[in-house]
């Protein structure tokens, strides 16, 4: 078998900062090191003012406010690549793939995220109720059972096992479960199609979601990068699995390497397109609110706090 080099690509992010820039800034880039003199400016994802305030020390961070990513330059340079030789993304049959980022490499991030020797579990819950007609019960009868088979950190109000609350925000709530191997990701109530931000900030971060609420969640997310409650008889048994995948390198491994998306591929509700269909849907329905149909609704709060406004 042959192989030939028939067309190369490159592509450099769009941001630039020059050594004066940075100088004003207060950042030194002096060096015993006499070729930085010949650096004139350095190509960046980064906006100047987010590495002047915060001089890039959280590289995870950096992910959310970075202008473009390695997938996108991947990509800028394929283009080029294919234009020298003379083809189209039409032409191409099979690709080939490698990243060496220092953010996420592939296929070392499983092995980055073991070295990293997390907690055990996290949680961080606030609205839950020991209540047998509550919703939330589930949760709430999940995490002491957990707590009571291996510590979890609780970071919420509810069962707090930390000292402390986890202030409300996605930032601080993120930097706190990314130190576990998983994190209870159970939502408020059992409803087909409900899928909250639970499931998908546990991903974010690299956790093992622990997870109950839409039992057809596996149209959307593969299943084999999460541990669904609703797929074990009882509580027990989706502990007892859990406490398996803590003690098997291997085990806790194959989850850590499984795409959350089937063939790695986002899901339609993560397509602009869609959601702009569905908005503009929903703006335009001139049908009034099943809220305004009702004949008998509860007289609570909000409620009165509507009708004094409305007055």
């Amino acid at each position: 078998m042959s192989l030939y080099v028939i067309g190369v690509g490159h592509a450099f992010p769009e941001g630039r900062i020059t050594n004066d820039a940075l100088k004003e800034n207060g950042i030194s880039v002096s060096s015993d090191n006499s070729s930085l003199d010949f650096v004139a400016e350095r190509a960046t994802t980064l906006p100047l003012f987010y590495i002047t305030e915060t001089k890039n020390i959280d590289t995870w961070v950096a992910r959310s406010v970075a202008q473009q990513n390695a997938s996108d330059l991947g990509a800028q340079a394929a283009r080029l690549a294919l234009e020298r030789a003379g083809l189209t993304s039409e032409n191409i049959g099979l690709i080939l793939g490698d990243c060496n980022t220092p953010i996420e490499t592939t296929p070392g991030e499983a092995q980055r995220i073991i070295a990293e020797q997390r907690g055990f579990c996290a949680a961080v819950v606030s609205n839950c109720s020991w209540k047998p007609w509550k919703s939330s019960r589930p949760r709430g009868k999940l995490m002491r059972k957990l707590h009571q088979a291996q510590g979890i950190a609780s970071g919420g109000r509810f069962m707090n096992t930390i000292g402390r609350v986890i202030p409300f925000g996605y930032d601080q709530k993120e930097n706190f479960i990314k130190q576990y191997k998983f994190c209870v990701a159970f939502e408020n109530k059992i409803m087909d199609g409900y899928t909250t931000e639970k499931l998908t900030q546990a991903m974010w971060m690299r956790c093992i979601p622990l997870y109950w609420g839409n039992r057809r969640v596996q149209l959307d997310f593969n299943p084999k990068s999460f541990i669904n409650r609703h797929e074990f008889p009882d509580d027990e048994s989706f502990i007892r699995h859990i406490l398996e995948v803590d003690r098997d390198p291997d085990l806790y491994m194959e989850y850590l390497e499984q795409p959350f998306f089937y063939d790695n591929t986002p899901n339609r509700y993560y397509d602009d397109n869609y959601l702009r269909e569905f908005l503009e849907k929903v703006i335009g329905d001139t049908t009034r609110p099943i809220s305004h149909r009702q004949k008998f609704w509860h007289l609570g709060r909000w409620r009165l706090a509507k009708q004094m406004h409305a007055n």
